[in-house]
């Protein structure tokens, strides 16, 4: 019994920790600009679509290899095949068996793992092909979102992407992770998925609590990023 409530309390001191220091972005391409920057070698996983097109100028995944030396892509959707070889490195490839000899900087998968049969595999492959000290990049909708509130207290259940099989919190997901030898060193936030979103009248409501909270919390945005680094 001492050693477990000695063990909560760590966790809650680092869950402090984390939200103290946390920084909120507005968007996925403002963090992507500040945060995968200027390395040499960078995996981005599952990148083809995440709710912007591949021909708008804030597609992460554009910014991303314009902003670093080398980057590799991977992906199951075969549409990557229209993409231009010359100007893409990029492989179809499963998120849960990948393995590179030329070890990477930075490991970057944005929401993602919500989607995965099995997530613990896809963790394996980046430990095998990231550098030692360097980091990874996970980013996943927060279950506890303002909106998804709302939506479970006037409705049954809060809308969800038909491919998502779970959620993850701050506690679940450490408590997974820890599981690899890794651990988390920062989150961060992303206050919107994207720019374009065509409001009702009760949802630009919405969007002003929304606002007015996140100046009290950042516990409650649409999204968050896990640094990862090994112990």
């Amino acid at each position: 019994m001492i050693f477990y409530n000695y063990k909560k309390i760590i966790i809650m001191e680092l869950y402090k920790k984390l939200y103290k220091k946390s920084e909120v972005f507005n968007f996925k391409s403002y963090f992507v600009n500040k945060k995968i920057s200027w390395y040499k070698n960078v995996l981005d996983v599952w990148f083809f679509w995440q709710w912007i097109d591949k021909d708008d100028k804030n597609w992460p995944h554009d910014l991303i290899r314009n902003n670093n030396k080398n980057v590799f892509w991977i992906d199951i959707n075969k549409k990557i095949n229209l993409l231009n070889k010359n100007k893409y490195f990029y492989e179809l490839k499963d998120a849960e068996k990948f393995n590179y000899k030329n070890k990477f900087d930075i490991i970057y998968a944005w929401d993602l793992i919500e989607h995965l049969s099995n997530p613990g595999l896809f963790i394996e492959s980046c430990i095998k092909s990231i550098k030692k000290g360097w980091r990874i990049y996970i980013t996943t909708p927060n279950c506890f979102w303002f909106f998804n509130i709302m939506e479970k207290i006037f409705k049954n259940e809060p809308a969800v992407n038909n491919e998502h099989i779970c959620y993850f919190n701050l506690k679940t997901f450490n408590q997974f992770i820890i599981r690899y030898g890794l651990e988390i060193n920062n989150i961060y936030f992303i206050k919107y998925l994207k720019k374009d979103r065509r409001e009702s009248i009760l949802k630009k409501i919405q969007n002003f609590i929304y606002s007015f909270i996140k100046l009290f919390t950042n516990k409650f945005m649409e999204t968050i990023v896990f640094e990862l680094v090994k112990k």
